[in-house]
């Protein structure tokens, strides 16, 4: 970390999540590039941040119209948040995970596995691999773990993911034989490549969350597995242990759109996603998935299958 760069520690072990104030949107030739910098600082969980700006949501859309070369992100004056995760694809069935209604972020949303980068994390990368232990695969009495490979990821943010899927087994308080199978980073020339520190990594799907301030990058994995059971892996702390949200997961056929619901390991509804998204307006909610979601049906390989119906529910 830049000794420049001023970032408070925490004593009391509160893990604080990192503002930026120096990420831009910049295009080299065909090819586009997210450049991010180190933190400036790290502040706590319930510190809000600053939206953004209407002004660069509408000048993000016309860099990726070729019509604008760079878009300044964050500045001094206007820091925002880092997150984002993988959109996880078992087989021909992308995974969901629909957010508590009690959430501080986008309650009762379809979501991927996500967080945000904080003090945890050495690099973004590091934080969208770790993140995918939120979903927790079984297969008989194995629990499955996907390992990207590592050609595209270090390995040694492969033992940050296997450190925090034990931690995800140890909150369901399950045990059992932990089986590793083969998960490749999708790649696609719309990507944008993602540098962290002047240095360059994968590509990625850049989304904003205007409303809580955030620059989100998403991933793609391809898990070589089908006929899993699924639980959501995330967790809270407190002061009898890690404690499960047990929040829904969402297996959603690319084709067939048949959306089977599971909740700690059991399925407990199999319908059409359309009839879901609709569900879920009809609770009140404007949109029925968070821009994260959104933004990946709109991009490769999501936006060539059926699935893609989704984006038009009214």
């Amino acid at each position: 970390m830049d000794k420049d760069k001023k970032l408070t520690v925490n004593g009391q072990g509160t893990i604080k999540k990192y503002l930026f104030d120096d990420i831009r949107l910049v295009r080299d030739g065909k090819k586009k590039i997210l450049k991010v910098s180190e933190p400036f600082k790290s502040v706590p969980p319930s510190i809000k941040i600053a939206t953004i700006p209407t002004k660069r949501v509408n000048e993000v859309v016309k860099f990726y119209k070729g019509k604008l070369n760079e878009v300044i992100l964050a500045d001094e004056d206007n820091p925002v948040s880092l997150g984002g995760g993988f959109v996880q694809i078992d087989g021909q069935d992308v995974l969901f995970v629909k957010r508590d209604l009690n959430a501080i972020r986008k309650p009762g949303l379809l979501d991927i596995s996500a967080g945000l980068f904080d003090e945890i994390f050495r690099n973004p990368v590091e934080m969208m691999v770790s993140e995918t232990a939120e979903i927790v695969r079984r297969q008989g009495e194995d629990f499955i773990l996907p390992v990207p490979e590592e050609n595209a990821i270090k390995s040694d943010y492969i033992e940050t993911l296997k450190k925090e899927f034990k931690k995800s087994l140890d909150s369901l308080k399950v045990s059992g034989r932990v089986r590793e199978v083969k998960a490749n980073v999708l790649q696609d020339e719309s990507y944008t490549v993602l540098e962290y520190d002047g240095e360059e990594s994968i590509g990625v799907i850049v989304s904003l969350e205007p409303d809580s301030g955030s620059v989100e990058i998403i991933g793609v994995l391809k898990v070589d597995l089908t006929s899993a059971e699924y639980s959501d892996g995330e967790y809270r702390s407190a002061a009898e242990g890690l404690l499960p949200l047990n929040r829904e997961i969402h297996q959603v056929n690319l084709n067939s759109l048949v959306d089977r619901v599971w909740r700690g390991f059991k399925q407990i509804s199999a319908t059409d996603f359309i009839e879901v998204i609709r569900k879920i307006k009809k609770e009140g909610q404007k949109v029925a998935f968070t821009s994260k979601v959104a933004n990946a049906l709109m991009a490769e390989p999501l936006y060539r299958y059926p699935i893609r119906k989704a984006l038009e529910v009214k």
